[in-house]
């Protein structure tokens, strides 16, 4: 038995306006975000029960969520956004990913990946999957 033969997806509640929603989105997230004092603010944006990962920490939980954001080794921090793809989910939620370059504190940018998954609830929508990693590689020197 094939994988694609087990289920097919409903494209019911797939939400026309699944690119507006992600655009606002990242434009309300990163100036909080980037801001430290203000980071606490991200809160009333994460589901009671989302999930977070952040290069290898994870966490699940508002609250835990929270306290990891408000806990960042660094204050100044600046987000330059390169691209920003966005996808419907068949529960009417949005798909979200962001590639850009990074600036924390005094170090060189750092390019990232960040991926959020929307969900709609009581007429609004919730951070429910977050995954945040840095593009650091590492190439063998050849020794």
């Amino acid at each position: 038995m094939s994988f694609a033969a087990q289920a097919q997806p409903a494209t019911d509640n797939l939400n026309p306006q699944f690119m507006e929603i992600g655009q606002q989105f990242v434009q309300a997230y990163y100036p909080i975000f980037d801001d430290a004092l203000q980071r606490p603010k991200l809160e009333p944006m994460y589901h009671a029960n989302a999930f977070l990962t952040f290069e290898d920490d994870q966490r699940m939980g508002r609250d835990k969520i929270v306290d990891k954001l408000k806990n960042l080794p660094f204050q100044k921090v600046a987000h330059a956004l390169t691209k920003i793809d966005c996808q419907p989910t068949t529960d009417g939620g949005v798909l979200i990913n962001v590639l850009g370059q990074v600036k924390v504190d005094e170090d060189r940018p750092i390019g990232f990946s960040h991926v959020f998954v929307l969900r709609p609830q009581d007429g609004t929508f919730y951070i429910m999957h977050e995954i945040f990693r840095l593009a650091l590689h590492n190439i063998p020197d050849g020794s």
